[in-house]
């Protein structure tokens, strides 16, 4: 089979999001190459173009089908679904990969923190607007991007935007947190055969999107961490120190289980990384 995992997805419909760079460009290229019907789900036109084109290249077939929405926004979200509730019967794959890494604290179009709205509230509402296609596509997966930083996450219950005393790396944590927890409940309502839930950390590599100013970072990975001129120090990032792989290693080696048993999300331990390197 070449690079990439070994197995076929003929006649399968895989849904990526942030699939324009990263491990979620590198997630929908071998998706497609392994005979998949990829959905990328992008915000940017051009970027999303480059990477259809990239996986028709590689794959050698056209079931690449482009839906644009700003994740960040939640009526974008509803649209996105609706299109692909309108445009495939069923959904097989569903990749949570989107992610936003913010120094500052900014706020979506719908007055919600930036990294709550993308990283937890994005998925949360996607997942739930595909359940009857991901249902009607069932042995069907949900894979969500989280991040060892999720062991970090403190979320304030009563201030979860956190408003007061803002701080980008605590906040990533918490939205990493959510994603595990989403996944553990998920994996706890819509049981295997019919759905099972994976959340994993993927690895460590630096971005060029992840910006040093505070600005809008356009980050496809959860597995990215701030970049500087200096390094930052280390009790500033919750990270452990990981080794840097390329997206489509991180991919492959995050992919892996592709079958994993019953009840693989049941322990605290199993549902965030046991399927990455650390």
């Amino acid at each position: 089979m070449g690079e990439g995992m070994k197995g076929s997805m003929e006649g399968r419909v895989c849904v990526v999001t942030g699939a324009t760079a990263g491990i979620g460009q590198a997630a929908a290229v071998d998706l497609a190459r392994r005979g998949a019907t990829l959905v990328l789900v992008a915000r940017s036109a051009e970027r999303a173009e480059r990477t259809r084109a990239r996986a028709v290249r590689a794959a050698g077939h056209d079931r690449v089908g482009v839906v644009l929405a700003d994740l960040s926004v939640q009526a974008q979200v509803r649209a996105a679904a609706a299109q692909i509730l309108e445009r495939w019967p069923a959904v097989h794959v569903l990749l949570n990969n989107a992610g936003v890494y913010t120094r500052r604290r900014e706020e979506s179009a719908d007055g919600i923190e930036m990294q709550l709205a993308v990283n937890h509230l994005a998925p949360f509402l996607l997942t739930h607007l595909l359940l009857d296609r991901l249902r009607a596509g069932a042995p069907a997966r949900v894979v969500a991007m989280s991040s060892g930083a999720h062991h970090f996450g403190r979320p304030r219950w009563d201030d979860l935007q956190m408003r007061r005393g803002y701080n980008g790396l605590r906040q990533y944590s918490n939205t990493k947190l959510f994603n595990v927890l989403f996944t553990r409940e998920l994996a706890r309502r819509v049981p295997p055969p019919a759905l099972t839930a994976n959340a994993l950390h993927p690895g460590w590599w630096p971005r060029r999107s992840c910006s040093a100013d505070g600005r809008r970072s356009g980050c496809s990975s959860a597995g990215c961490a701030p970049r500087s001129r200096a390094p930052a120090p280390p009790s500033t990032w919750p990270h452990r120190p990981m080794s840097r792989r390329s997206p489509a290693s991180t991919f492959r080696t995050s992919a892996r289980p592709a079958s994993p048993p019953p009840g693989w999300m049941t322990t605290p331990r199993g549902a965030c990384g046991r399927s990455a390197s650390r």
